[in-house]
This record gives structure tokens, sequence and C-alpha cells, in this order.
């Protein structure tokens, strides 16, 4: 009889490995985090087994399914065959924890290949992180760092990440830095909302402090909300102000947008900002675009336009520190400092 077992095992510390048995289609669209995708059904066979339910009849429905899982049992009883060997536990789920992988569940464990039913599949694993996001977050402390446009705060989070300290970078995860540049730091396909939000289940559920890093962030980053709980731990959590010199903010960015990825994606950004600086000053920045001529460009972009767009939000804040850089290696151990004394 197949073993099931619960979402709280998923985080337990085993040597497990979680396989998705849905269509590529439903893997896509959302997946446990870390889960691999072996799938029963391709997305037009899948298509095919929901019109026959609908049209014809269960049987039908059934017995279509069979045949369309019968050239390649073989191969996923190898593919799980292997894990079992690798695993000391290997879960399966699909959408609601029925056929599918109750189905492939049965098989393995009568051939002796110990596998796992996830209880409630997909669906119950979704109920399962809305009902525990609040839980979770009421025993962690948000610490956000906010700073103008170029002090640093992505690099300093990876590089407290790197020290040991748990963190979430939003930017990351959604692909996309926030803004009319956000996509030009990154080449990644953003995800959809749903493994935003499972993505960010793992990490907090994972981290081993009480304490999380983030970067002040809008409710919207690219195309991703962040959800309403992890907005209000920007409220009620620690702040950290970061500020540096202009020249090196100008160096940041130079570095983060320009030296990376060139300039062509950069052009395009600027002609977006039309409407808000001019076609003459649009034309004016484009021309240093072109010659190579950076830092007046970047000069303009943060004194002029970024600067006082984010100065009221920055004094929205009480700040239980104050960190003024030279180098950002120097800021990074500064946090770090700080957390190992106790926040």
């Amino acid at each position: 009889m197949t073993e099931t077992v619960t979402n709280d095992a998923l985080y337990d510390g085993t040597n497990q490995i979680i396989v998705d048995v849905r269509s590529p289609g439903e893997y896509k669209e959302n997946h446990i985090y870390h889960a691999i995708n072996i799938p029963l059904f391709t997305d037009e066979e899948r298509a095919a087994i929901g019109t026959a339910y609908k049209k014809q009849s269960t049987f039908k429905a059934k017995k279509l399914g069979l045949s369309f899982i019968s050239y390649k049992i073989e191969s996923i009883g190898h593919e799980l065959l292997d894990l079992n060997k690798k695993y000391d536990r290997v879960i399966i789920y699909c959408q609601k924890g029925g056929m599918r992988s109750q189905s492939i569940c049965d098989l393995m464990n009568a051939l002796d290949i110990g596998v796992f039913k996830l209880e409630g599949g997909m669906k119950g694993h979704r109920q399962y992180i809305l009902d525990e996001t609040s839980k979770l977050l009421a025993k962690k402390t948000f610490v956000t760092l906010h700073g103008l446009t170029g002090v640093g705060k992505t690099k300093i989070l990876e590089g407290i990440k790197a020290k040991g300290l748990s963190i979430l970078n939003y930017e990351k995860m959604a692909q996309n830095a926030g803004s009319v540049f956000g996509t030009i730091l990154f080449r990644g396909h953003p995800p959809t909302q749903k493994f935003f939000e499972e993505e960010l289940f793992y990490l907090t559920k994972t981290s081993p402090s009480p304490y999380i890093f983030i970067e002040s962030e809008s409710k919207r980053v690219g195309g991703i909300l962040i959800p309403d709980e992890y907005m209000n731990q920007l409220e009620i959590g620690k702040h950290i102000i970061v500020e540096t010199n202009l020249d090196k903010r100008i160096e940041n960015l130079i570095e983060d947008y320009v030296v990376i990825n060139g300039h062509e994606d950069l052009i395009a950004a600027i002609n977006k900002l039309r409407k808000r600086i001019s076609n003459d000053k649009a034309d004016e920045l484009i021309e240093y675009i072109k010659n190579d001529t950076l830092e007046p460009l970047v000069q303009f972009l943060l004194v002029d336009y970024y600067d006082p767009l984010y100065q009221y939000s920055i004094n929205q804040y009480k700040y239980d520190y104050k960190i003024n850089y030279k180098d950002i290696n120097e800021a990074i151990e500064e946090i770090v400092d700080i957390y190992q004394k106790g926040i």
C-alpha cells in the first residue's frame, strides 16, 4: 500500500527528491520548489483525456490514458528506480493527489520500488502555503536595506548572503529590477506569480535565521506582485539606510547596467523615458551612450530623475542603522557585524 507524506515532510531535511508527474504545461505554470518533472502525459494527451472525460465518459478517459502511458511506462519506471537508489525518499505528486500519482505509486510499490505520494497533490500544497505563510512570518524579522538608486543594495544583499545571512532577492526571483531599466540585468524568463510565491515560501521556510534581509521594493516588481504578508514585514521590521557618494553610485550603475550587457538595451530604456524627460533630453542622453560617454548620462538619471522620485519613500521610514561607505565590502562587513552582535 502506498504511503503518503504531508507537506511538512518536504522541509524536514530528508535526503529526498520530489517528482511532479503532471504535464509539462502544468509544471511550467507552478511546481513545488526543486521538484523535477517526469510527466505521465504530454500537454496534448492531457487535453485529449479531459475532452474524453467531458464529452464521453470516465471509462473512455481512463482507457485513453492507459493507451497514452503504455508506451512510456518502462522509461518512467527506470527513472524512478534510479532515483530510488540515489535518495532516501522519492515523493510523487500530481494535481490533486489522485489518479496520476496514485497509479504510478501503486505500480512502483508493487515492483518493490518504494515511493511516497504527497497528500493532496499540488492543489493541497498550494493551500498549505496559503495557510502557513502568516504563521511562518510571525517567527521572522525582516531587515530592509534602503537607499538611493546606485548605492548597491542588491550587491550588498548578495554579499551578506555569501557571509551566511538569509536574504530574499525579490528582483532576482522576479527577473526584473522594477524600473524601466528593470530587464537589463536579467536574461532569464520571469516566473509565474504562483511559482514566485512558491520560491518565496521555500526560501523563508528553510531560512535557519530569525532575520531575513531584503531590499526596499514597491509591491510590483516587473510583472510580479509581492504578497501582502511580505509587504507587511517591510513595515514592521528593522530598517537600514545605505549611503555612498555620487561617484560611487555612478560607478555601481555603469558596472551593473552597461559593462555587463552593452548599450543597446540602455538606449531602448532611454527611449521609454521620452515622455518624462523630453525628446531633446532623451536624444542628448542617447548621444552620450553612442559616444561611450556614460558618466554624465548616469549622473543625470540619478540626480535629476531617480533621486527626486525615490527620496519621498526613503523619508517615510525611521532607520535603526545608517551605513555610509566608500568601499562596498565595508558596508557588507558592517551589516554582518551588526547582525552577529544581535539587531
